[in-house]
């Protein structure tokens, strides 16, 4: 069993242990997008990092010749581990149909990442690209810097910035202060 040798100190965000599990390990979703790709013939529409315990695991979802599959990356070597075909028809259809909108919009994930952890100064521990409204795309990048989570909207037709916005509290919660592209802060919203 593999564990992380990243220190993980109490009262972190989910995001923010697996950023420094992922620097401990000298990886990045980018390269392990990349990586992915190259097994699999295909192109990514998801990526993400999480911790199973202490133990650092990647995966990062691609699409090749009509077929959905996931494919694990070994955070030791870098590698691409077996690639298991996904099962679920939903999402297998909408993973392709995401492939479709990428080679009209000319933006990928591996860019949208870039562009989420420049504007953000950080590493990326979660990717994926969903559909918008008359074939656009968008990119949701969640981030972590410094001591902080966020979440990063990257348009798919321009490769730029959207929205930011600051996660506080658990993973997946979003108590957060949005930002306007130019990073000045809107409201934060009320507690009740």
């Amino acid at each position: 069993m593999l564990f992380s040798s990243a220190v993980l100190v109490a009262g972190e965000t989910e995001p923010q242990k697996v950023g420094k599990a992922l620097e401990s390990h000298k990886l990045t979703l980018a390269n392990a997008i990349q990586t992915a790709q190259a097994a699999s013939k295909g192109k990514a529409v998801e990526a993400r990092a999480w911790l199973k315990g202490n133990e650092l695991m990647v995966t990062v979802r691609c699409s090749a010749n009509e077929k959905c599959m996931e494919v694990p990356i070994d955070v030791k070597t870098g590698k691409a581990g077996k690639a298991v075909a996904a099962v679920d028809a939903k999402a297998h259809g909408a993973t392709h149909e995401l492939v479709k909108l990428m080679d009209t919009n000319k933006i990928e994930l591996v860019k949208a990442i870039e562009t989420a952890q420049a504007s953000t100064k950080g590493i990326a521990v979660m990717a994926r690209t969903r559909a918008e409204k008359q074939g656009a795309l968008a990119f949701d990048v969640q981030c972590v810097a410094a001591d902080k989570a966020y979440d990063v909207i990257v348009d798919g037709k321009t490769g730029k910035v959207t929205k930011t916005r600051e996660l506080v509290g658990n993973a997946g919660e979003h108590h957060a202060a949005p930002t306007h592209h130019d990073g000045t802060k809107k409201d934060a919203p009320k507690k009740p």
